[in-house]
């Protein structure tokens, strides 16, 4: 039962300042002097299609959320997980650093802040069908920095309700230089069996029907992308965020309201001349993530990989039918390399014939699941913190 959700997870490594486009730390909070706040603010894209605007006061252990697409606004307060956490008497030591947050319903939601640059989260932002959601520092400003962009993305499409009637997606493009984005999609095939060459360009979007097109451009306040159509028009209510640190770069496209959100990270297409480096992808994350179906709907909890290929997972989450709240692990999972940079998957690995994809890429990793029928389970968010 243990992760049926599937779970997408972001990596950032200590030394994530020294080489990336943004600096180091993102303390936005007021003015200077002793005593003064540490207030860290983002920008990003929730599963619906919303677009947020996020502060977490590390002081005062509270967050806001501003969802500029509805003009909702939610404050509230948060909890960050001890190394000693309790639970029915069993102590757990791999839930710390987590940030946990009480919610109005009685239920539990979770965040996790990477580095101070990247916030992901499950907990309220100003509309009920937001699962998930995830931004980053509001101090990354991609001017000047448009050709780090460059590079062939993994991505998960996120919408509402599709865990229901099957409208997530996941699927690969490729950004040129001058901005052309060329990319496909698929809804159940496996990434093993496409038969795409990468990186994927010009000729693959005008051979096939699943393939999109977009050229990008910057906002003018130098922190957004906005996207044209093949014939320049302007995508109004489509616009991006991007993370940018060499083969660690993560976009999110917000796809417009209820039109959901796409979450991408760049892949090292170096493997498909030199062959995998899995002991690149060594190591723990936190996460939190979304199923629906579940016993929980929000959760979170630690992956760790190991230089076998397996990994465990510990899953934290809160009940509210029982009010108590629900643990488990899982270990020794194994997975196996589909060829695409970056790509594994776990078959059956929770015995009901489900397939679980993991797609690492620099210090990133993300996750996403599918049943024996083929339909789109869950996701999540995570990293090394």
């Amino acid at each position: 039962m243990l992760l049926a959700c599937s779970v997408s997870l972001i990596s950032c490594s200590d030394d994530d300042g020294d080489d990336a486009a943004t600096p180091a730390t993102n303390n936005n909070g007021g003015g200077g002097g002793g005593g003064s706040a540490t207030v860290n603010k983002y920008n990003g894209s929730a599963s619906y299609g919303d677009i947020l605007s996020l502060e977490i006061d590390q002081t005062n252990s509270t967050y806001t959320a501003n969802n500029l697409t509805n003009g909702a606004t939610v404050s509230n307060s948060y909890t960050e997980l001890d190394a000693a956490l309790d639970i029915d008497g069993t102590l757990y030591d791999v839930f710390e650093g987590l940030y946990e947050i009480d919610e109005s319903t009685g239920g539990k939601s979770y965040a996790i802040e990477i580095a101070d640059r990247i916030l992901a989260g499950n907990f309220p932002t100003g509309r009920a069908e937001n699962d998930i959601f995830l931004s980053v520092t509001d101090e990354a400003s991609i001017v000047g920095q448009e050709n780090q962009m460059a590079g062939t993305y993994f991505y998960v499409s996120l919408e509402p309700n599709s865990q229901s009637n099957g409208e997530n997606e996941w699927g690969q493009f490729t950004i040129e230089d001058d901005g052309d984005l060329y990319g496909f999609w698929c809804d159940q095939q496996a990434p093993q069996d496409t038969g795409y060459t990468l990186p994927i360009d010009s000729s693959d979007y005008a051979s096939v029907y699943q393939t999109f097109y977009y050229q990008l451009g910057i906002h003018s306040n130098g922190k957004q992308l906005e996207f044209y159509d093949e014939n320049d028009n302007l995508l109004t209510g489509v616009i991006g965020y991007v993370y940018l640190d060499g083969e660690s770069t993560a976009l999110m496209i917000d796809a417009g309201t209820g039109e959901g959100t796409i979450f991408a990270f760049k892949t090292d297409l170096d493997q498909l001349v030199n062959g995998e480096t899995f002991n690149d992808y060594v190591g723990d994350y936190k996460y939190v993530d979304y199923y629906e179906n579940f016993v929980l709907d929000k959760g979170a909890g630690n992956f760790s990989v190991d230089a076998g290929k397996t990994f465990d997972i510990s899953l934290i989450g809160f009940d509210t039918d029982s009010s108590k709240y629900y643990v488990d692990v899982s270990v020794g999972n194994s997975m196996s390399w589909t060829g695409v940079p970056g790509v594994y998957f776990s078959a059956d690995w929770d015995g009901n014939g489900s397939t679980l994809y993991h797609v690492f890429a620099g210090d990133f990793v993300m996750y996403f699941d599918y049943d024996a029928q083929g339909n789109f389970k869950g996701y999540g968010i995570g990293g090394d913190i």
